[in-house]
């Protein structure tokens, strides 16, 4: 029988275990990841942390979960990729990096020049001839669009630092036509629609829109010639005139001495300078001036001969011997008169004079004072600019309170011409702002008063002087008259914030006698009079009583000479027997008459005791005794 070592058995059954275990654990299965950029050569970084990788880059056996993969290349700016990595799963990124400080150029030539320049299909705000600077390498998609031609396409690839320039000639769009002309003779201006083209005869003019046009035809010594002509879309438009001699023509030969003096013809400017010839003129008479600076304007007329030139004598300019030149300062200050061309010890006066709220102050020449008067003399022996110096007017505004004492004022002072003065009042204790005068007139009626400084100013803030009255009564509800006349008020009341002074005081009452005080209101008191006694005048309580006879019974009737509040009426009849008839204060007007029945007569004295108060004044009360005799 074989033995085994125990060395064998113990690696057999190792091995055993071995092949169990990784059938039990499965390996993962890796992702991958491939990374290109343009530029190659790239560090790459992934989580942060420098692979030594450079790209192209290839990362196997990848756990599934996020990644950040990092390339850093000098020059370029640092770009960051973040991905998530499934298990079994390859994945490429190809980065494009940009330039930390790209210097790229692309310079587009147009012709003809003028093209609008797009960019990506946004219009760049460019025209051509123009320069795009500091652009990063890659493609650029330009479109170059002018009116009358086809829209031109660019494409550039443009390397990293590079320059790259494209010159392009724009084709005729479709809708563009053109025309050729000629004339006879050759070497005329051509103009179209009034433009001129800066082509001459023969040429051909490119590209013209479609339609109408018309075109003017101009040669030395021949009319000026306009045609018009239609333009079709796509075709060839020929044009040839014939010009005419210009007849009748004539010319003016002109000098001056010195020359360069400017060209005048019938008041307009010629453009032309000394010497010079004016031609294609019609027969006539022309008025010319020539015009030189420091020179005095020389002015003439020159008879033009149908077909002849008129040659007019070297014309001698008189030299300005002097110039005296004025100005204000402030402009706005005022103005000046006198100056202008002078001659040599000529004798002048130049003078200042100033605006509304304007003083003259003097007369400077080269910031130096040479005159204090408005009218400045002297003799004109070099040019001169002088300067008439003017200064705001300042005006005093002044303001008192009236009377004194009876206010603060704020705002007075002095005002240049011109300026805003607010005057402000703010009266003291007892005193009430009436308004602002000046001169006796009034200006106001605000405790702030306005206005624009136009001259010196005295104004007066006039107050009156106040105080406060307390009225009473008794009884109140009186109507109070200050100097006979009705106040609209009643008493309780309180005059408050009225003129100081003597009042004389009257209360009136109905049932009551008109009562007169004299009161006095003195400055910032409050006079209180105390309470008035109103003296109650209503007149004594009388009754009228009578009876009538009624089948055997006595009817007693009895009547009041004023309003009355009647409580009862006590009654002793003849025989002794005593009677009470109890009103409870009923009120019974003046004159009206009640009845009181008695069921059988008794003759003799009957006595009566009527018991109430008045219904007026201060309702005083009554107890009036009656004796009635029954028959």
């Amino acid at each position: 029988m074989l033995k085994m070592s125990k060395k064998v058995i113990l690696a057999f059954t190792l091995s055993l275990f071995l092949v169990t275990c990784v059938e039990e654990h499965v390996l993962p299965n890796f992702g991958h990841m491939f990374i290109t950029s343009d530029p190659a050569g790239a560090t790459v970084l992934m989580n942060g942390e420098n692979t030594g990788k450079v790209t192209p880059a290839k990362f196997d056996e990848l756990l599934a979960g996020d990644y950040t993969f990092t390339l850093k290349l000098e020059s370029f700016v640092d770009t960051t990729l973040s991905i998530k990595i499934d298990e079994g799963k390859e994945y490429s990124e190809d980065i494009f990096l940009r330039e930390t400080n790209p210097k790229g150029k692309i310079v587009l030539n147009s012709d003809p020049e003028g093209a609008q320049i797009w960019l990506d299909g946004i219009n760049t705000g460019k025209v051509t001839p123009a320069t795009f600077s500091n652009l990063q390498r890659g493609d650029y998609s330009f479109t170059l669009k002018l009116n009358l031609y086809e829209d031109h396409n660019i494409t550039v690839s443009l390397n990293q630092n590079a320059t790259v320039e494209r010159n392009t000639k724009l084709v005729i769009a479709g809708t563009a036509g053109r025309i050729f002309v000629t004339s006879n003779p050759s070497g005329a201006a051509i103009s179209l629609d009034g433009n001129p083209t800066g082509l001459f005869t023969p040429d051909t003019i490119q590209p013209v829109s479609a339609g109408e046009h018309t075109l003017t035809f101009s040669l030395n010594s021949y009319r000026d010639t306009t045609i018009t002509t239609n333009v079709t879309a796509g075709d060839l438009t020929q044009e040839s005139v014939d010009l005419t001699f210009y007849e009748p023509r004539g010319s003016i030969s002109l000098d001056s001495e010195p020359q360069g003096a400017r060209i005048f013809m019938n008041g307009e400017n010629t453009g032309l300078l000394t010497p010079n010839i004016l031609t294609k003129l019609e027969a006539g008479e022309y008025v010319i001036k020539l015009q030189l600076d420091s020179f005095f304007d020389t002015t003439f007329t020159v008879t033009v001969l149908e077909d002849q030139r008129t040659n007019v004598p070297i014309i001698k300019l008189t030299e300005v011997p002097f110039i005296v030149i004025l100005s204000s300062n402030p402009v706005e200050g005022g103005t000046t008169s006198g100056g202008g061309p002078k001659n040599h010890g000529e004798n002048i006066t130049v003078v200042a004079t100033p605006n509304e709220g304007y003083n003259f102050v003097n007369w400077t020449e080269n910031s130096n004072v040479v005159s204090t008067n408005a009218s400045y003399s002297f003799t004109v022996d070099r040019n001169r600019s002088l300067v008439a110096n003017f200064e705001l007017k300042i005006y005093t505004i002044t303001a008192t309170s009236n009377p004194s004492g009876s206010s603060g004022i704020m705002g007075a002072g002095e005002y240049k011409h011109g300026e805003t003065v607010i005057l402000l009042t703010d009266g003291n204790p007892g005193y009430q702002f009436i308004n602002w005068t000046e001169n006796g007139n009034e200006v106001s009626t605000n405790t702030s008063y306005s206005f624009t400084a136009d001259r010196d100013r005295d104004l007066v803030a006039n107050y009156n002087e106040i105080g406060n009255l307390v009225v009473n009564s008794d009884p109140g509800g009186a109507d109070i008259y200050l100097d006979v006349n009705f106040t609209g008020e009643q008493t309780p009341y309180t005059f408050e914030n009225i003129l100081t002074g003597q009042y004389i005081l009257t209360l009136k009452l109905e049932d009551f006698a008109d009562t007169s005080i004299v009161a006095l209101v003195n400055r910032n008191e409050t006079t209180d009079v105390g309470t008035i006694f109103m003296r109650d005048i209503t007149p004594p309580v009388n009754v009228n009583l009578d009876y009538r006879d009624n089948s055997g019974q006595i009817i007693f009737s009895f009547s009041f000479n004023q309003d009355v509040y009647l409580d009862r009426v006590e009654i002793i009849k003849p025989d002794g027997g005593v009677l009470s008839q109890n009103y409870g204060g009923q009120l019974v007007l003046e004159g009206r008459v009640i009845d009181l029945p008695y069921p059988e007569k008794l003759v003799g004295t009957w006595q009566f005791n009527f018991i109430g108060r008045k219904a007026k004044g201060r309702q005083a009360s009554f107890n009036i005794p009656k004796n009635l005799v029954v028959n």
